[in-house]
């Protein structure tokens, strides 16, 4: 994860740097990425955070995780769509039939 994000986030709540993080912000930047982008990708960020806070309270750069208490982001199932039997034919007749494209597509 680019730290650029973050940090730009965390200058507009006049915060000094990472370092200087509070849980609200954190919680500030993952709802606005949530306004802005899929919840795969908030929940993403949320583990970078995660790990980069753990690691800065690891090596005593910060006297606690910012984010430690957080939950993730809920990513919701997407389901996959399924292949009716025809297209599903179409498909595998190629295969079948030795040739290299799809019925119906140019070669």
């Amino acid at each position: 994860m680019a730290l650029g994000q973050p940090a730009a986030h965390l200058r507009a709540a006049e915060r000094d740097g990472l370092a200087d993080a509070r849980i609200e912000d954190v919680e500030a930047f993952l709802g606005g990425l949530l306004a802005r982008h899929k919840p795969g990708t908030a929940a993403n960020r949320y583990r970078s955070l995660r790990v980069l806070y753990q690691w800065l309270e690891d090596e005593d750069e910060i006297p606690a995780n910012p984010g430690g208490k957080l939950k993730p982001p809920a990513v919701p199932e997407q389901p996959v769509p399924v292949l009716d039997e025809t297209a599903l034919h179409r498909l595998l007749m190629p295969a079948r039939d030795g040739s290299s494209s799809p019925a119906g597509t140019p070669r």
